[in-house]
């Protein structure tokens, strides 16, 4: 399932589908994603996921860099976004 979702930034799709985690690093060269990548998650998710996906991405030949912020809304403010700059 795609939903699309319309913020101010503009509309961009969220993928909703079984197993989609799994096929996360399966084409990175198709995606323009090459090198160093970013992988912004927060402190309830990296202990779940964390590791997995840094693993998959690293195995698809990038160099991921984990960056937690604290779980909740209010975490997601400028100043973080700053901080992880």
């Amino acid at each position: 399932m795609r939903v699309t979702v319309q913020s101010r930034a503009g509309v961009y799709f969220v993928d909703i589908a079984p197993g989609l985690l799994a096929s996360l690093a399966e084409d990175p060269l198709g995606t323009g994603f090459t090198g160093r990548v970013a992988v912004v998650t927060d402190s309830n998710v990296r202990p779940l996921w964390g590791d997995r996906v840094r693993g998959m991405l690293a195995g698809a030949g990038l160099d991921p860099v984990l960056m937690e912020i604290p779980a909740g809304e209010g975490s997601k403010t400028l100043a973080h976004a700053d901080a992880l700059w």
